[in-house]
């Protein structure tokens, strides 16, 4: 991810970049970000052990909601110091990553809590899949999540196609309208570190309700200010379904169930406990 990102900016900065890079960069990024989020958040689970999951999910979305925070603000004036030169932000994000790998190297891998490793063999992604669909409950936190991430989670091109063409406006107000947004990340995070149980199946419906009313009354906002405070909402119920969500699947199977399932005899009866309690 730091590579591509440290690609966009010599091209930017060169100025020889061009539409067809950006495509390819960002499908570069989005399969790279496919195999770095699962992976990403079920090493918060081997860090702190299944009793403290529930918190630390919910305080791993808030420190990466406080840099969204701080982040999209400090591109914006970047940007605007930078006489609309995007180059230095671009070098920025770049650097960012190298904080990231000097954390995981310096972390101590012996006080990790990995869960057993389950050994590759054919047809374990079919099982999986079967597993899950023997789980309603399992069912129905990916398909809101499949649902609400496809059509909901898209506030990064929606909330700059507000700011540049309902709005007129350029970079500095697209900062800080993502700030805004991240102003209710962060409050939904925090607001989800209280919660140290498995969400019920009823409160991620209604979370994802609540998002996508907030996400419509937003859209419907007919100025730049109004719009700005309707994201605050947005962004707080779009941080606790996400968080809910998450907390729900992860404390409902075993680490190494749903990929083993075809072996284990007993997992109808526990594997839908948090993490494999008999």
């Amino acid at each position: 991810m730091g590579v591509l990102a440290l690609l966009l900016a010599v091209l930017v900065v060169t100025d020889a970049v061009a539409l067809w890079h950006v495509f390819v960069l960002a499908g570069g990024l989005g399969s790279v970000s496919a195999v770095d989020a699962p992976v990403r958040q079920a090493f918060v689970s081997e860090m702190v052990g299944p009793a403290l999951l529930a918190n630390a999910v919910s305080l791993n979305s808030t420190i990466f909601n406080g840099a969204r925070l701080i982040g999209p603000a400090v591109a914006g004036l970047l940007i605007g110091w930078s006489g609309g030169d995007t180059a230095p932000a671009f070098f920025v994000n770049a650097a960012s990553f190298a904080f990231t790998i000097a954390a995981l190297a310096g972390m101590r891998a012996a006080e990790l809590q990995p869960s057993p490793p389950v050994a590759r063999g054919k047809g374990q992604l079919r099982e999986g899949l079967r597993y899950t669909w023997a789980h309603p409950d399992l069912v129905l936190a990916m398909g809101l999540a499949f649902v609400v991430g496809t059509f909901g989670f898209n506030y990064q091109v929606t909330i700059a196609l507000m700011a540049r063409e309902q709005f007129d406006l350029g970079a500095q107000a697209f900062g800080l309208l993502s700030t805004t947004f991240a102003v209710g990340s962060l409050t939904g995070a925090l607001l989800s570190t209280r919660r140290s149980t498995r969400p019920r199946q009823r409160f991620l419906v209604v979370s994802a309700v609540v998002f996508g009313l907030c996400t419509v009354l937003a859209g419907l906002m007919p100025g730049y200010v109004s719009f700005a405070v309707l994201l605050v909402p947005t962004g707080a119920a779009a941080l606790v379904f996400s968080v809910a969500n998450n907390s729900f699947v992860q404390l409902g199977v075993d680490p190494g169930c749903a990929a083993a399932s075809w072996r284990c005899t007993s997992c109808a009866s526990w594997a839908v406990r948090p993490w494999g309690r008999r």
